[in-house]
C-alpha cells in the first residue's frame, strides 16, 4: 500500500508534465529552460546542502565508497553478455545496453521517490551516494560504452568526457559539499543555509515536471517489448548487485536502503543524449528511458517491500 501511496503522487506530478506540454503551457522549447533551472541551480544547492550535512556520514565509512563503485563495473559486465544474445550482432545497441545498465534516473523519479519513501533521512543517504558514486557512475558508463561500441578504449574521447565531468555543477557541488563536511562544515550560517534550503526544495517538483515533459508517450507497447531485457537489468539486477555488494560491510539501514532505491530507478532521461553524441542507436535509447519508467511502477513497490519500506 505504501507504493502506490508514493507512486501515485509521482505518476500525478510526471501526468501534469506532460499534460501541461500537451496543453501547450509548457512547450517543447521551454522544457529545456526547465531543466537547466533543475541542473544549475535547484539540484546543485540541495547537493551542496546535504553533501556538508551527509558527508561525514559517507566519508566515515570508507567501505561505503566501494560498495557503491563495485556494481559500476559488474553490472554493464552482465549487461553486455545479455546484450550479445538480446541484440546479436548490433554493436551500438549493444554498448548501450552496457552504458545505460547503470545510469539510473537519480534525479528525475529518484530523488522524490526516496524523499517519499523515507523522508530527511533518506535525502541525506541519497546525497551520501552520490558523493560516493556520482564521479564513477559517469566515468565507468562512458568507458564501457565506448569498450563495448568499438572493442576498444578511445583515450581522446574519454578525455574529453571526463573534461565535461570536471564542469559538471552536480559533481561539483557534491565534492563542495564533501569538503565543507570534512572541514568540520556540516550546517551552513543561516543568511547561506536558507536561501540554499528554498532552492533544493524546488528540486523535487521541477524534476517530475520535467520528466512528463520530456517523455514521449507514443507506441508504449512496443517501448515495452522491445527493451524488456534492458529494462529487467536496470530495474531489477542492478539493484540487486548494489544491495548484495552493501550488505557485507554493515552499513546503516538507511545508507544502504537509499543506494538500492536510488539503483533501483529506470534509465535516465539524459541516456538518450549521451546515446546521441556517443552513436548508441539513440532511438532505441529513447524507447528504453520511457520502457524502464513504464515498467518502474511494478519494480519500485517491490523493492520497498524487500527493503522493508512498503
Amino acid at each position: 500500500m505504501k507504493g502506490i501511496a508514493i507512486l501515485l503522487p509521482l505518476g500525478l506530478v510526471v501526468a501534469l508534465g506532460a499534460l501541461l506540454r500537451r496543453r501547450g503551457l509548457l512547450p517543447r522549447e521551454v522544457v529545456p529552460c526547465l531543466t537547466g533551472l533543475l541542473y544549475w541551480v535547484a539540484l546543485p544547492a540541495l547537493l551542496l546542502r546535504t553533501a556538508a550535512s551527509a558527508g561525514a556520514e559517507a566519508l566515515g565509512h570508507p567501505a561505503f565508497f566501494l560498495g557503491v563503485n563495485l556494481p559500476f563495473l559488474a553490472v554493464p559486465l552482465l549487461a553486455w553478455g545479455i546484450a550479445r544474445w538480446a541484440h546479436r550482432g548490433n554493436r551500438p545497441r549493444q554498448a548501450f545496453s552496457a552504458f545505460a545498465s547503470i545510469r539510473a534516473n537519480n534525479v528525475y523519479l529518484g530523488l522524490p521517490a526516496v524523499t517519499l519513501a523515507m523522508g530527511e533521512p533518506g535525502v541525506r543517504a541519497l546525497s551520501a551516494y552520490l558523493a560516493a558514486g556520482l564521479v564513477g557512475y559517469n566515468v565507468a558508463s562512458l568507458a564501457w560504452a565506448e569498450l563495448v561500441r568499438t572493442g576498444r578504449l578511445d583515450l581522446p574521447t574519454l578525455g574529453r568526457a571526463l573534461g565535461r565531468l570536471a564542469r559538471n555543477p552536480l559533481i561539483l557541488s557534491t565534492l563542495g559539499g564533501l569538503a565543507c563536511a570534512a572541514a568540520g562544515l556540516e550546517r551552513f550560517p543561516a543568511p547561506l543555509d536558507l536561501p540554499l534550503k528554498i532552492l533544493g526544495d524546488t528540486a523535487s517538483g521541477l524534476a517530475l515536471l520535467s520528466l512528463g515533459a520530456s517523455l514521449e508517450f507514443r507506441a508504449l507497447g512496443r517501448a515495452v517489448r522491445s527493451t524488456l531485457p534492458d529494462s529487467l537489468v536496470k530495474l531489477l539486477l542492478h539493484p540487486a548487485l548494489a544491495w548484495l555488494c552493501l550488505l557485507p560491510f554493515g552499513l546503516p539501514r538507511e545508507l544502504v536502503a537509499a543506494s538500492v532505491l536510488v539503483s533501483a530507478m529506470p534509465h535516465a532521461v539524459n541516456c538518450f543524449i549521451v546515446a546521441q553524441e556517443m552513436d548508441l542507436d539513440a532511438p532505441y535509447a529513447a524507447d528504453a528511458v520511457l520502457g524502464s519508467t513504464l515498467l518502474s511502477a511494478l519494480s519500485f513497490p517491490l523493492w520497498l517491500a524487500v527493503l522493508g519500506l512498503g
